[in-house]
Parts: structure tokens; sequence; C-alpha cells
């Protein structure tokens, strides 16, 4: 791993892969802080993030998100666990940032997992369509390349308890950097 690079923990994935509930638990068990990119964005915001994709649009988002890790990375913030937004690994800005932050976790999940999760969500402005199926597939195959572009460890997260995804990632990482 980079010597350069932060002390943090942050998970990448789709919508619903579990970021913030395998996010807490790692914070836990690692004694770490717990932050989600998507609250700190609402605070700082001042509102929802489906307010601000009505009122701004998601790229005025995408933004916020890139100003917020660029931020955290400036301010060489430590000791964190981020779970960041579904779609934060779009942009390749974000995708360095992140590697500059810390460790970066892709929990990835397939598309009937997504599917189990996400059918009846009201609440992501991505999936609020007549095609959420459809959608969600589409988001899955554009993502994905980047999610595995952003990560340095990969780990499935399909339908397994929190605390053994979290084992894992503490073992992994441990594993990984005894090879610097």
């Amino acid at each position: 791993m980079d010597n350069d690079r932060l002390k943090n923990y942050i998970l990448v994935g789709f919508m619903g892969s579990g970021k913030t509930r395998i996010g807490r638990e790692l914070a836990k068990m690692a004694d770490m802080t717990f932050y989600d990119t998507d609250e700190l964005i609402e605070k700082a915001a001042g509102k929802k993030i489906r307010q601000i994709f009505r009122e701004e649009g998601e790229a005025s988002f995408r933004e916020r998100e890139t100003k917020l890790i660029r931020g955290l990375v400036d301010a060489h913030s430590e000791g964190g666990v981020y779970s960041t937004g579904g779609g934060l690994a779009m942009r390749e800005e974000n995708r360095k940032l992140l590697h500059q932050l810390g460790t970066v976790i892709f929990l990835d999940i397939d598309f009937d997992t997504a599917w189990s999760r996400l059918q009846n969500d009201t609440k992501r402005p991505l999936l609020q369509t007549p095609d959420r199926a459809g959608t969600i597939l589409r988001l899955l195959d554009e993502r994905r390349p980047l999610y595995l572009d952003a990560a340095d460890l990969i780990v499935r997260a399909d339908n397994t308890a929190p605390r053994h995804k979290v084992k894992e990632i503490l073992t992994r990482s441990a594993q990984a950097g005894k090879s610097d």
C-alpha cells in the first residue's frame, strides 16, 4: 500500500451494498469514527440529498462529493471509516482522491441482491423511475468497472452478516499491509 495514503477505510459500492451497515460495524471493531459522505454533504448543504438533486441536479451533487473528498484529503483526516454514496466513484478525480484518503474497499453485490434490497426504495433519487429493475441493472453495469478501478480490496457483500464482512476486511487489509 502507498505510504502517502492516509489511514482510513473507505467503502464504495452500489446502492444497497451495505456500506453503512458494514461501515458502522467496521468503525466499531477498528475503534475508528464512522462517517457517511451523504450525511456530511447534507449537513454542509443544510438539505437532504433528494432536495439537492431536485433543486440543483445530479451534477451539482457530484461536485459536492468531490469537494468533500478533496477537503478530507487536504485536511489529512485520519482514523475514519467512510461510507460513500453509490455514485461517488464515477468521477476519475474522486477515485484518485479516495486512494489518497485510505484503503478503498469495494462491497460487490449482484443484481439479485441489489434488487431484493432496493425494489421498494423510495429515497434514492436515481431509483424513482418506472423501470426500477432496468435502472438498477444499467447502473450496476456502468458503475462496477469504476468501483473495481477504485478498489484496493474487493469483498462480496451478498447476504452475509456485517460482522463477518468486517472480519474479512480487517484480515485482508492487514495482510495487504504486510506486503508494503
